[in-house]
């Protein structure tokens, strides 16, 4: 009964985008979470809290992931074989994958490196705030 939306409904399928998939800046997708790459340089947070992520796990089991992730279109982008680098959204992209949710909510940003940093920055600020 707690199982997430997609894996309940089967009138809301999760499925994987069609390829070739061109990247659309705003775009709200469900992607499989292997094709987002972390970049360990890139993100703000150094440390994440046990109890506090095994509680975001056991959400996301429950719930799912309910808050698009953002993330751009890596640099040699391909649509026939995408792959998208994170901007916002680590731990629950690790939640995502902890519980093995074959598909999360992202929003796509056609961003540049410095674009990317104050995205990030601003997400980071905003839930601190």
């Amino acid at each position: 009964m707690n199982a997430p939306l997609a894996r309940v409904t089967p009138a809301l399928p999760v499925m994987t985008p069609t390829l070739p998939l061109i990247a659309v800046d705003g775009q709200l997708l469900y992607l499989p979470p292997d094709w987002i790459a972390v970049r360990p340089e890139f993100n703000p947070r150094t440390f994440f809290e046990d109890a506090e992520f095994a509680a975001l796990v056991a959400s996301v089991e429950r719930h799912g992931v309910q808050q698009a992730l953002w993330v751009r279109p890596a640099p040699d982008y391909d649509p026939a074989a995408p792959r998208f680098w994170l901007i916002a959204g680590e731990r629950r992209l690790r939640a995502a994958r902890a519980v093995g949710l074959s598909a999360v909510p992202v929003t796509v940003r056609l961003a540049d490196e410095c674009q990317a940093l104050v995205l990030a920055d601003l997400k980071t600020t905003h839930r601190s705030g």
